[in-house]
């Protein structure tokens, strides 16, 4: 198996932050607005990722591994606008590559004046909505595209291609700080394979992402995935879970499908009077 290695050059004058450890994770397109889960870019054979600044330490990572091992960089630094402690899930790294927590970056985007890096005043990056805006209207030109009849998902042309290929880096940066809609865009795309390869993996990763944030419609496509083992094992408990979270937004497959889940007694206890419960509120 490839190894993994971190190197921290001391400079003189410098703190290194107390500690960090690197764990396997699976990795994902490299952007400047990405989290510190995804500081490494493209993988290389042999090469070394371009330098990263956490606040004012400057920390090297070495890779030498597929993209399903890409790791992720956990570290104990500190927030050069709040003082508090980075961690790789609330940190974001700038263009510039300081790393600052993403609320306080949102919270400098509120002021016109102050829309630059605290430390050296590199203009912000766009934030996730505007990056979803902008890379969707991308994605709009190809789906016309095919929706005319002069192109297939499978068989783009190049300019297309190109076009697709921007989309996702998109959505996978305005994903990755939390905008649902890129996450559940992303969750359909691999789901059937439109201008990517189909991948259920990707599918379900990315549906359980906006389900987590309470979008019912993933949750009721990460709810099938799980009852039918696609891209996740296969788990009936995980799928009634997320069925009844779906269900309970009002979602009327998710509560049809609980419906007959309780009148067949499968992964539940049977139970008509759930039952009919729900399938009153699927007919509602």
């Amino acid at each position: 198996m490839a190894r993994h290695a971190v190197t921290v050059p001391r400079q003189k004058g410098v703190q290194l932050p107390p500690s960090f450890r690197l764990v396997p994770g699976v990795g994902s397109f490299c952007t400047a607005a990405g989290t510190v889960s995804e500081l490494i870019g493209r993988p290389t054979t042999g090469s070394t990722a371009s330098p990263k600044l956490i606040g004012c330490h400057r920390i090297k990572v070495v890779q030498n591994h597929p993209r399903a091992m890409r790791p992720r960089l956990l570290f104990l630094g500190g927030c050069s606008i709040c003082l508090e402690p980075l961690t790789d899930s609330s940190a974001k790294i700038l263009s510039c590559n300081h790393a600052f927590h993403g609320t306080c970056v949102a919270e400098l985007r509120k002021f016109g004046v102050n829309q630059t890096c605290p430390l050296c005043r590199t203009v912000l990056p766009l934030g996730p909505e505007k990056i979803f805006d902008e890379v969707t209207r991308r994605f709009m030109v190809v789906h016309r595209l095919v929706e005319r009849g002069s192109a297939t998902w499978s068989t783009l042309p190049a300019w297309a291609q190109k076009e697709i290929d921007q989309t996702i880096i998109g959505w996978r940066s305005a994903a990755l700080e939390g905008c649902v809609p890129a996450q559940r865009n992303l969750g359909l795309l691999y789901n059937d394979g439109v201008g990517v390869e189909q991948s259920d993996m990707e599918a379900a990763k990315w549906h359980k992402m906006a389900a987590e944030l309470g979008n019912a419609r993933s949750q009721y496509d990460l709810a099938v995935m799980y009852w039918n083992g696609r891209g996740v094992a296969q788990n009936q408990v995980e799928a009634v879970r997320w069925y009844i979270e779906s269900a309970e937004q009002g979602h009327a497959p998710a509560q049809c499908n609980l419906g007959v889940i309780y009148q067949a007694g499968e992964g539940v206890a049977q139970s008509y009077e759930e039952a009919a419960r729900w399938y009153q509120k699927a007919a509602d």
